[in-house]
């Protein structure tokens, strides 16, 4: 992990992405703080707001969270998730 907020690394949407931000997990369809991200794997740790659960999940997988997804706090989806804590 890095220990800079800002980062070379994009999501989706070719956005840099902020340590501390919101993001929309589509792996999980939830909403989640990105955590921290490495940059030469392109790994994001993001803590999801619904269960508070750290998970593992590749940049192309994460957007930055519109307001909606945040006041939503998106829904829990089924598909697998690596639990780091």
């Amino acid at each position: 992990m890095t220990a800079k907020t800002t980062t070379r690394v994009v999501d989706r949407k070719g956005v840099k992405l902020v340590v501390g931000q919101s993001v929309y997990v589509e792996e999980s369809n939830m909403v989640g703080q990105l955590m921290g991200v490495t940059e030469q794997e392109g790994v994001c740790l993001v803590r999801l707001a619904g269960t508070g659960q750290v998970v593992s999940v590749p940049s192309k997988l994460v957007t930055i969270a519109s307001w909606e997804q945040v006041r939503k706090g998106g829904s829990q989806g089924d598909s697998s998730k690596t639990t780091l804590f």
